[in-house]
């Protein structure tokens, strides 16, 4: 008699889709709420960084949303357990992720500090983020490589990207791995200081209130009701994967 056994995952269920999907749909998304989004995507790249993971493939598409606008990052398929050698960091030379996401030194076929292009990655998101387009927009990559070096990162004319958040940008997007911010630093930065407080301020503490104020468009009532005609679905979902 042959038994056959199935294996079921039960994940949190993410009714507002992922970050790609919103700034399709919307654009360029506030400061105050891309500050909320990349804090918490910090917080979990520092978790995986201090227990030696390096995620290799973070992306807008790899950060879904839950119900209530949180921040949940999501498809490990490229990560890596870091291992030491005398103290050492043992360099990866298995070169994988996304194009336009991915840092200089792993589009040059180097051995990289994982830990490092990933910081790389989240500043990409951060300006897809405040931009609603990627800073380095070619597809060719002996190009893609030549304006990173160069970097010299342009922002769209009607942008209102604040100075605090440019320089935060340009400090993670730096060619030199030496010189590029870490996570711990970014947690620090003024930009993020700034829209803690801020946030605090604003009183985040119903989903309403956030929903209206950070995202106050049509597509909002849309949202709402797919979240409502999932909640019978989400109340079952009793045992979860962080």
């Amino acid at each position: 008699m042959i038994v056959l056994e199935k294996v079921y995952v039960v994940m949190e269920l993410c009714p507002q889709g992922d970050v790609s999907k919103l700034i399709a749909a919307r654009g360029a998304l506030n400061e105050c709420f891309s500050c909320r989004l990349f804090k918490q995507l910090c917080l979990a790249i520092q978790y995986l960084h201090g227990i030696s993971v390096a995620h290799r493939d973070i992306k807008c598409q790899n950060l879904l949303l839950d119900m209530d606008y949180n921040l949940k990052l999501c498809d490990f398929g490229f990560s890596e357990r870091l291992t030491c050698i005398d103290g050492n960091l043992v360099l990866s030379d298995t070169h994988c992720g996304t194009l336009h996401y991915a840092a200089p030194e792993v589009l040059k076929n180097l051995p990289y500090n994982p830990k490092v292009s990933d910081v790389w990655s989240m500043g990409i998101v951060l300006y897809m983020m405040l931009c609603g387009s990627l800073p380095f927009g070619t597809t060719n990559k002996k190009k893609l490589v030549h304006l990173q070096v160069k970097h010299s990162i342009n922002f769209p004319t009607a942008s209102s990207v604040s100075t605090e958040a440019r320089e935060l940008i340009h400090s993670i997007l730096h060619p030199v791995v030496e010189h590029r911010i870490t996570v711990s630093s970014m947690l620090e930065s003024p930009w993020l200081l700034r829209g803690t407080v801020e946030e605090s301020n604003e009183d985040w503490a119903t989903t309403a209130s956030f929903s209206q104020r950070a995202l106050p468009h049509k597509k909002l009532k849309e949202d709402k009701q797919t979240a409502k005609s999932c909640s019978d679905v989400q109340q079952a979902l009793s045992t979860t994967v962080p």
